[in-house]
C-alpha cells in the first residue's frame, strides 16, 4: 500500500486577517482514465513543549473514491478534528504516488477562503511513508 504524507506541521493561532484558521481542505483530483480509491487520515496531537510529550490520536479517517477526471475536497473543522497549536499531519494512502500517476492531493488551513501559506500542501510537498501517525 503507498502511503504518503506532509509530515507533522503546527495550525496557527490566526491568519493574517486576524481571523481563526477554522478549516483544513484536503483536495483529492483523480486525472485518470480509471477509478481509484484513496484512504485519507488525519492526526493530532495537543501542544507539547519539551520534555513534555503528548499522545498522537486519529480524528479522521475518511475513504474516497473517485471517477476518472473527478475531484473533491475533504473538509476538517477547528475544534472537532484538530485545535489551535496542535501538531498535525495528514496522511493519504492507497491509490497515490508521488509521480502524481494516480490521485494527486493538496491540503490548506484557513478560514472563509483566506488561507495560511505555511499550512499549504502541494503534491510535490507529500513525502512517502510506512506510518499512518
Amino acid at each position: 500500500m503507498s502511503k504518503l504524507t506532509t509530515g507533522p506541521f503546527v495550525i496557527p493561532p490566526l491568519i493574517d486577517t486576524g481571523l481563526t484558521p477554522d478549516n483544513m481542505l484536503i483536495t483529492l483530483v483523480n486525472p485518470t482514465a480509471k477509478p481509484k480509491t484513496v484512504t485519507v487520515f488525519l492526526t493530532r496531537s495537543p501542544q507539547a513543549v519539551f520534555p513534555a510529550t503528548a499522545a498522537i490520536v486519529t480524528t479522521l479517517t475518511q475513504q474516497v473514491t473517485l471517477q476518472p477526471n473527478q475531484s473533491t475536497l475533504v473538509r476538517a473543522q477547528l475544534g472537532v478534528h484538530y485545535q489551535i497549536r496542535d501538531t498535525v499531519r495528514v496522511t493519504i494512502a492507497n491509490d497515490i504516488d508521488e509521480e502524481g500517476e494516480k490521485i494527486e492531493a493538496t491540503v490548506v488551513v484557513g478560514d472563509g477562503g483566506r488561507t495560511v501559506a505555511t499550512t499549504f500542501f502541494r503534491h510535490d510537498d507529500f513525502v512517502e511513508t510506512d506510518n499512518l501517525v
